[in-house]
């Protein structure tokens, strides 16, 4: 795994540095989300479960030291009906800051 500064450095070079007013993380833990994919999985998705922890834990640390505000996390464990309600209300007020 990358360094968190290398990280951020890549982040920045792929997008030359300009990052969205807002972020939605649908937010699912490893082993839920491995499970929804089923048996036939990519290159990434067989990595197993430790990688794709540790990619959670980095999505959750570097949304929470996004500034204050810019990043929602929503819990996506739940039913899709749930889930999508919570974004659609996030699109909503963000949308509404404008």
């Amino acid at each position: 795994a990358l360094p968190e500064q290398e990280l951020q450095n890549v982040v920045a070079l792929g997008t030359e540095a300009a990052l969205p007013d807002h972020v939605i993380l649908l937010d699912v833990p490893a082993r839920i989300g491995l499970a929804r994919v089923g048996r036939v999985r990519d290159r990434m998705e067989a990595k197993g479960l430790a990688f794709h922890e540790t990619v959670r834990r980095r999505y959750l640390r570097h949304a929470r030291a996004r500034r204050r505000g810019s990043v929602s996390i929503v819990d996506a464990s739940r039913p899709l009906a749930a889930v999508e309600q919570d974004v659609l209300a996030i699109v909503d007020r963000v949308l509404g800051q404008r």
